[in-house]
């Protein structure tokens, strides 16, 4: 909501039935956002954007490549010349350098580690990926599918699902959890509430950070 455009605070005030001044307030936490302004905030934006269902999209990507010809790794997944990835001779995962275009990363490692080369891509890697993507007439499925013809090992996939409608409201989810009143095969459930600058943060999880599936709400 910060990054609204000054027509755009004046339509959603409006909406909301109250003054920019004071959606501006609400924006930049100097006035205390009650439940109630939220509800009304929420419905305001679904009402101006047409937002009406659900998004998922990939949030964190990472994959392993046994090669560490990484200009094979460009052409073939990335869909670009590999003169547009820099390098930079650190990296992180044990890994000694990468190459980066934009937010999107190749950790690479010396001829005789068996580590290889490894992507990670994290939110804005993801979109501008998307974009490239789009771009070739591409889609997730055929970069996935690419990958793994190139002998890649998905070390780690997060899906990140909005909630633009409160479909499923944290602070409802939370208060079913503390009565038990779910199903679940994971062994674990663990919820969390914080309270910063009259902003109230509310996290849920499901299952492990150790297992091969969690859930994080918030």
């Amino acid at each position: 909501m910060s990054i609204l455009l000054t027509g755009d605070q004046s339509q959603l005030a409006k909406s909301m039935g109250i003054s920019r001044s004071y959606l501006n307030q609400l924006l930049n936490s100097k006035r205390p956002l009650t439940e109630a302004m939220r509800q009304r905030l929420t419905a305001a934006f679904r009402e101006l954007s047409g937002i009406t269902a659900l998004n998922i999209c990939f949030d964190y990507v990472r994959i392993r490549f046994p090669t560490h010809d990484v200009d094979e790794l460009i052409v073939a997944l990335f869909c670009i010349k590999p003169i547009y990835f820099v390098y930079e001779p650190y990296g992180r995962y044990g890994y000694s350098g990468k190459f980066r275009h934009g937010d999107m990363e190749i950790f690479v490692s010396p001829e005789d580690d068996n580590r290889g080369s490894l992507i990670e891509l994290k939110g804005k890697g993801c979109r501008e990926l998307e974009g490239i993507l789009v771009a070739s007439e591409q889609s997730w499925y055929d970069f996935l599918r690419q990958a793994l013809a190139l002998d890649g090992v998905v070390k780690r996939i997060d899906l990140a699902i909005n909630d633009y409608l409160d479909v499923l409201p944290v602070h409802y989810l939370i208060k079913k959890s503390m009565r038990h009143e779910y199903i679940t095969k994971f062994r674990e459930c663990k919820y969390f509430v914080r309270d910063k600058d009259n902003l109230k943060g509310e996290s849920l999880y499901f299952g492990s950070r150790k297992s091969a599936i969690y859930f994080c709400i918030w």
